[in-house]
């Protein structure tokens, strides 16, 4: 499985004040009854979605291709009643606000989930997809210092269940029992083939007939005295008492990224506390993609459908922005924001000083900081 880590701040989350009189966004959801207060559903909460649709960034007339009808009127009251009143702000001031705050915990998020795992953010393509995320992606992307992020539109309406449908089938299986530094290498050996044989077993079971069956192997380290465990990947056997040794390095490296160098304790001595082993049983599937046809030139402007002012950023204000319709974005269009495209099922914002670009399955690939003479 994957690990998601939520953050409860998509396009239905609430905007609300603390008991301090401090902006919060989310966890709770007007969800799709009553929904935003802009739905007309006789919801009276402000939320993300009625922030974005009083900025400017959504369409009242368009959004989900025309089927939903926005009401203005309904959102700029429900923030003018419940943030913008308290705080001594207009509705356009309190929607930039809960704009912000949503951007600044998503990136707060991310940064603290990539980080905590050893990593830069900024060594990594950031991914948006569902109905939220392309038009916030640009902000919380910079905030972490990413240059490039993809919007999966070819099929971002169905993109977990498309990816759920044609990937390889993986179980897991783990053993605690605990063994202090020099470990034992037939041991763990022995180990290991227990709960492969189980997984072999289990992926068996599932009816689905698969190309090949492979096994990845982990086991959780920690230094002596510890609260928490390192998995740290291990080959495929038989083991040696060298490849132990190779495991303990490998851990040590894992520790320092995570925590920084010098962190490590040595000294203190190593404890392996689980066994793990990933079965992975690789489907004959393959998936056949739609490639778009290529545009004649970069230029999109048959693509464009209009200006409207748009609010993205609190230092530049209101600003005239280019709006494109996705349904005649083809691959090798190229847009320079400040630009909006409409798509049915989300909108992606395109920030002054970036770019975007359609690939050959007609998905956005969004170039931050992208200055042009």
């Amino acid at each position: 499985m994957v690990n998601v880590t939520s953050i409860g701040s998509g396009g239905g989350a609430i905007a609300w004040l603390d008991a301090g009189g401090n902006l919060r966004v989310g966890p709770r959801s007007a969800g799709a009854r009553p929904g935003p207060a802009c739905f007309g559903q006789d919801g009276v909460e402000p939320t993300v979605t009625d922030a974005n649709l009083v900025l400017g960034i959504l369409d009242p007339k368009t959004f989900a291709e025309g089927t939903k009808r926005l009401d203005v009127d309904r959102a700029r009251k429900a923030l003018e009643t419940r943030i913008g009143e308290p705080l001594g702000l207009d509705a356009e001031q309190a929607a930039a606000a809960v704009f912000e705050i949503q951007n600044a915990q998503t990136a707060d998020l991310l940064r603290r989930v990539v980080v905590g795992q050893g990593h830069d953010p900024r060594d990594f393509v950031l991914y948006a997809f569902g109905g939220g995320g392309p038009a916030h992606c640009f902000a919380y992307g910079a905030d972490l210092g990413i240059k490039e992020i993809y919007i999966p539109l070819g099929d971002a309406n169905a993109f977990s269940a498309y990816g759920l449908t044609t990937s390889d089938v993986v179980l897991s299986a783990e053993l605690s029992n605990p063994a202090t530094y020099p470990f034992d290498a037939a041991r763990v050996e022995r180990q290991f083939a227990e709960l492969e044989a189980g997984l072999t077993a289990r992926l068996e079971a599932q009816g689905v007939s698969f190309t090949s069956i492979g096994m990845r192997r982990q086991l959780d380290i920690r230094y002596t005295a510890q609260m928490f465990e390192v998995p740290t990947p291990v080959g495929s056997g038989p083991l040696t008492d060298a490849d132990m040794d190779t495991v303990i390095s490998d851990f040590e490296h894992t520790y320092e990224q995570m925590f920084g160098r010098g962190t490590g304790h040595a000294d203190a001595g190593f404890q392996l506390i689980n066994h793990r082993v990933f079965g992975i049983g690789s489907t004959a599937f393959t998936p056949e993609l739609p490639i778009a046809p290529k545009a004649e030139s970069e230029d999109a402007r048959s693509a464009l459908s209009g200006t409207r002012r748009v609010f993205l950023d609190s230092r530049r204000g209101w600003e005239a922005t280019a709006i494109y319709d996705y349904a005649r974005l083809t691959h090798g269009h190229r847009l320079q924001g400040p630009a909006i495209v409409e798509a049915g099922t989300t909108t992606v914002v395109v920030p002054r000083d970036a770019s975007a670009q359609v690939d050959s399955l007609r998905n956005i690939i969004l170039h931050l900081d992208d200055r042009r003479p």
